[in-house]
């Protein structure tokens, strides 16, 4: 699917803390494409402009990234910590 960013949530800035609320363009590929078909390819030329949430959105369509497709928190805690570990930081700070 060209164009992926177009599955985009309507509230991406409220982040994890609310229920994400889908287009129907994200409902269908989740309800009816995905299920149906044996791989989801996801295309887009504009991953740095759309919040990190909905990076999570596209991959929990990918249906391949574990307990991390169920809780976008758990994506964006482990790339944090990742992140501070890279630069040196302690990961309690």
């Amino acid at each position: 699917m060209d164009e992926a960013h177009a599955l985009r949530r309507h509230n991406p800035a409220a982040g994890c803390g609310v229920h994400p609320d889908y287009g129907n363009l994200y409902k269908a590929a989740r309800d009816y494409l995905r299920p149906r078909a044996r791989a989801l390819w996801l295309a887009t030329a504009t991953p740095m402009q759309i919040h990190p949430v909905e990076v999570c959105d596209l991959l929990a369509l990918t249906n391949r990234v574990g307990a991390f497709q169920y809780d976008p928190s758990l994506t964006l805690q482990y790339y944090d910590i990742m992140g501070r570990l890279l630069d040196g930081q302690d990961r309690a700070d």
